[in-house]
Parts: structure tokens; C-alpha cells; sequence
């Protein structure tokens, strides 16, 4: 599971364009398409490069109008469901 002090970035040799409110993917090395939903391509956008999960949270609490713990909660989730999927790095 991802944690909060954890530092999370994209995978770099995914392909990824916005198509409307969506985020589409593409794993070159296996062919996989991933799709993400408007909140999940902002998230994707802010991780280009490494970044602390709570610096990420917080930024996203400038944005969406959430309580700190709810978004603590998702965000952490969705990261640790990206991470199993390969397209998130940890470091």
C-alpha cells in the first residue's frame, strides 16, 4: 500500500493523451490500455515527476472540495491500484 510519505511518479514509458474528461493510456511494452476519469488524469498530470503523496493530497485539496480524510483515503487507493497495475513508480 502506498503511504503518505512515500514519493510517486508515472511510469515513463507509458503514452498518455487527454481525450476530453478522460486521461488515456498505453503500456507500449505489453499493449495495455488504461483509462483514468478527470480527477485521475489530474492526479496523473501532477506525478510527471516525483512527488510525495502528501504534497500531492494537499494540492488536491486546493482543488476539490473534500475533506482532507476522504481524499487521504481515495487518493491513496487510486495510487496503490496504479502502482499494482505498473503504471506508478514508487520511490
Amino acid at each position: 500500500m502506498v503511504k503518505l510519505t512515500d514519493k510517486v511518479m508515472q511510469r515513463e514509458d507509458l503514452v498518455a493523451a487527454d481525450m476530453g474528461d478522460e486521461t488515456v493510456m498505453m503500456d507500449i511494452m505489453s499493449g495495455k490500455y488504461f483509462k483514468l476519469s478527470e480527477v485521475g488524469g489530474s492526479i496523473w498530470n501532477k506525478i510527471e515527476a516525483p512527488k510525495l503523496v502528501s504534497d500531492l493530497i494537499a494540492e488536491l485539496l486546493t482543488e476539490y472540495d473534500v475533506s482532507e480524510e476522504e481524499c487521504t483515503n481515495q487518493t491513496i487507493e487510486f495510487l496503490t491500484q496504479l502502482v499494482n497495475k505498473g503504471i506508478v513508480v514508487v520511490e
